[in-house]
Parts: C-alpha cells; sequence; structure tokens
C-alpha cells in the first residue's frame, strides 16, 4: 500500500506543479501598424489639415509635431513589448509542454511502481518517481527565471507622454 500512496503523491505532485501552466498560452496577436506608422499619419493629417485653416495653424503644428515625436519615440518601445509578449508566451508553451512529457512519464510510472512486487523494484520506481518530481520542479524554477527576466524588460521600457 505505501508503494500506492507514494506513487499517487508523486502524480498529484506534477499535476499540481502542470495546472501552473495555462493550457493555451498564445503569443500577443501579430503586431498591427506601429507607433511609427502612426506618427507618419498624423504628420500627413497635420499637413493637409493646416491648409485648411492659417487662424490655429502655428498651435496646430506644434501639436502635430509633439504627437508626431511622441509616437516616433515610443515605437521602439511598444515593439521591445511585443517581442517580449511574444517570448513570455513561448516561455510557457514550452514549459506547458515539458510538464506534459513529466506528467505522461509519472502516470506510466506510477502505474509500474504499484506492480513492483520486490523490494528492489519499488525502490527503483520510487527513484524514479522523485526523479519526476524534481524534472518537474526544474521546469518550474526554469521558466519562473525567464519569466522574471522579461518582466524585468518590460517594466524598463519607457513610454513618453504627451504634455
Amino acid at each position: 500500500m505505501a508503494i500506492e500512496r507514494a506513487a499517487a503523491q508523486a502524480l498529484a505532485a506534477v499535476e499540481r506543479v502542470r495546472s501552473l501552466f495555462s493550457s493555451s498560452a498564445q503569443a500577443p496577436p501579430p503586431a498591427g501598424p506601429s507607433l511609427g506608422a502612426a506618427a507618419q499619419a498624423v504628420a500627413a493629417v497635420g499637413q493637409r489639415a493646416s491648409g485648411l485653416s492659417n487662424e490655429l495653424t502655428g498651435q496646430h503644428q506644434g501639436l502635430v509635431a509633439e504627437t508626431t515625436g511622441v509616437l516616433t519615440g515610443n515605437d521602439h518601445a511598444d515593439s521591445t513589448l511585443h517581442e517580449q509578449l511574444e517570448a513570455a508566451a513561448a516561455a510557457t508553451r514550452r514549459g506547458r509542454e515539458e510538464l506534459d512529457e513529466i506528467a505522461a512519464r509519472t502516470r506510466s510510472l506510477a502505474r509500474s511502481a504499484v506492480t513492483a512486487d520486490t523490494p528492489a523494484g519499488q525502490r527503483a520506481a520510487l527513484r524514479a518517481l522523485r526523479a519526476e518530481v524534481a524534472r518537474a520542479s526544474s521546469v518550474v524554477n526554469s521558466t519562473a527565471a525567464q519569466a522574471s527576466g522579461i518582466a524585468a524588460q518590460i517594466r524598463a521600457l519607457e513610454y513618453r507622454s504627451g504634455s
């Protein structure tokens, strides 16, 4: 009975760890028009609008210049954010795939552990189950380290704001 309980505990531990990873880690949607393209559009509209009225032309041109500068300046940060979100989704997918494989091996080992009829066979089964639990823990630690690095890079991004 002890071997069955140990096998069930190992399987439960791996399944708990596996549940931490989303089953649908998706990359962010493809990047749409960039902020650089938006800046160009604002500049083009500004040029067209400035010809319509001379009354507020100076103020309008200042607004267009400021908005274009902010959008252009934030284009790199926006692209970097998208790249980091893609990296986070990829890390989560890889972790989930690894944990799926570990869970499958653990289920198989748990089934074979209960049929082990010798003390040596039971010890070998327990060692194998412990190794799978350790692998699952390693995947979590590795993915957490990747996520921490990605989060730090995202926090370091600087978006300018208009006045």
